[in-house]
């Protein structure tokens, strides 16, 4: 459900005697996964990000879905709506079933819809191109509060590091 883990990542080998069956939800709309964990996947393409720590596990299976889809590993393309929407209400009865174990053909499936929102798709594709704009509107908005603070004679030192801490809990509080 809105899973932020890599489209590859070895659920077979890593979780090999402990995990019966994973179950991917993938949403219609998910645009935070789309565009945020995603860019972690795409870095790692570059060779020399390859390894980088920072970005071993992140990915965009909660859009993309896994690459490795089998008879355990199993993506539910497409629940409708965003980053919730394998919770919402209508999901609960499938999500119960499976945690109980029972077999999916048995387990009652949520209401799916035949694709994802074409802009959700888009901003996947671009989200370097986003997280890049994210960054330069930062970089302004900081510089213009600094200028800003210049301009009155520094009374509010604190003013840049405020107005920055803003910018992004406004535009991370999804």
């Amino acid at each position: 459900m809105g899973s932020i883990v890599q489209r590859n990542f070895p659920w077979l080998k890593e979780f090999e005697n402990r995990v019966g069956e994973v179950r991917n939800h993938v949403a219609s709309a998910d645009w935070v996964v789309a565009i945020f964990p995603s860019l972690f996947e795409m870095v790692r393409l570059l060779p020399l990000m390859r390894n980088f720590p920072l970005n071993r596990d992140f990915g965009s299976a909660g859009h993309t879905g896994f690459t490795q889809s089998s008879g355990t590993v199993r993506d539910v393309a497409y629940v409708n709506g965003s980053h919730g929407a394998a919770l919402k209400p209508e999901c609960r009865e499938s999500l119960v079933s499976f945690l109980l174990g029972d077999a999916p053909e048995v387990s009652i499936m949520p209401k799916l819809v035949d694709g994802q929102a074409g802009w959700v798709d888009t901003a996947h594709k671009v989200c370097i191109l986003i997280w890049a704009a994210m960054l330069v509107a930062g970089i302004l908005v900081f510089r213009a509060s600094w200028l800003v603070n210049a301009w009155f004679g520094w009374r509010w030192p604190i003013l840049p590091a405020a107005v920055i801490v803003v910018f992004f809990v406004a535009f991370f509080a999804y």
